[in-house]
């Protein structure tokens, strides 16, 4: 995503009150409980957007370095050397990570089904008033965007990773 800090983190968890509705508060996102995540957790999501004839090849995780830690430490099963997250993938998927994943998610799906819709153009609004004094310059920075989720379905997020 190369997108700004702000709008990342508005994709992905914007609360609908003054910025965008994210993909995490968008009504008909798969969610999977990720207490204690294992491989039957991993294959849920993806089955979550199976289910919703959501699937393409393209899909991929998300997450945090947290979680992403977490995966890359976890056994798939007992003693088997393999781990859920091999090479930068999930059973076949590949996993980004970044800090605009808050902590304990991880969210899978086409991300093409997401949607950002900018007008205008960036508007800066320099006030040299109230930090005079010290000789400090406020400059306020406004972005007029929105995120939209074509297909909710095509996408499942978990939830209180450990």
């Amino acid at each position: 995503f190369p997108v700004t800090i702000g709008v990342g983190k508005s994709v992905f968890h914007g609360a609908g009150t003054d910025e965008p509705t994210g993909i995490a508060g968008t009504s008909g996102v798969g969610a999977v409980a990720g207490a204690s995540i294992d491989w039957a957790k991993i294959v849920e999501f993806e089955t979550d957007v199976q289910t919703a004839n959501a699937d393409v090849a393209s899909m991929a995780y998300v997450t945090n370095p947290a979680v992403g830690g977490i995966l890359k430490t976890r056994d798939k099963g007992t003693d088997t050397g393999l781990y859920l997250m091999n090479d930068g993938q999930a059973n076949g998927y590949p996993v980004y990570i970044t800090n605009q994943i808050a902590s304990g998610y991880m969210f899978f799906g086409d991300f093409s089904q997401v949607i950002i819709g900018e007008w205008g153009a960036l508007d800066l609004l320099v006030d040299p008033f109230t930090g005079i004094k010290s000789g400090a310059l406020r400059i306020r920075v406004f972005k007029s965007m929105d995120v939209g989720v074509r297909q909710p379905g095509a996408f499942s997020v978990g939830t209180s990773i450990t």
